[in-house]
């Protein structure tokens, strides 16, 4: 399997930020993202599989990225069905018009993305999958997974 920061090194080193992976290396992604899944359903997270592209599910729960694109590999995240309703839409809209307030709604939503997501990461590197928390300029984490404990 094709770690992803060699994968950003060479876009970064062709000066291609529009750099796809490989149909293959996609492919070792999507199988490492079952397993993901497997170990997540099996201790009772509701969880998701999607790649690039796909819309996010309608339920609550851990959602499993693929992406053939930067930022590449496997990414954890969780999805709150209220990001979807009128009110947050709404407020989102309004914090693009006064950034510094931000409501306690989608202050409430990022912070408990952020528990939920965390504790599924902390499931999976529990479990023997190797993780790590990649740091994004602009704030938080893309929590990766990179590898099956029987890769290692």
């Amino acid at each position: 399997m094709i770690n992803p920061f060699q994968l950003k090194k060479q876009s970064l080193i062709e000066n291609n930020m529009d750099l796809v992976a490989p149909p293959k290396v996609v492919e070792s992604w999507k199988d490492l993202a079952n397993k993901v899944w497997q170990e997540l359903v099996d201790i009772g997270f509701s969880a998701s599989v999607i790649a690039e592209g796909d819309e996010f599910p309608s339920t609550a729960g851990v959602v499993v990225r693929i992406h053939k694109q930067d930022p590449y590999g496997v990414t954890l995240e969780w999805h709150a069905p209220v990001v979807d309703s009128e009110q947050y839409q709404r407020e989102v809209l309004e914090q693009v018009h006064k950034p510094a307030v931000t409501s306690r709604l989608i202050r409430h939503v990022s912070e408990a993305k952020e528990i939920a997501t965390k504790a599924a990461f902390d499931v999976l590197k529990d479990a023997g999958f190797q993780t790590m928390m990649d740091y994004i300029e602009r704030g938080g984490y893309y929590y990766r997974v990179l590898s099956t404990p029987a890769d290692q």
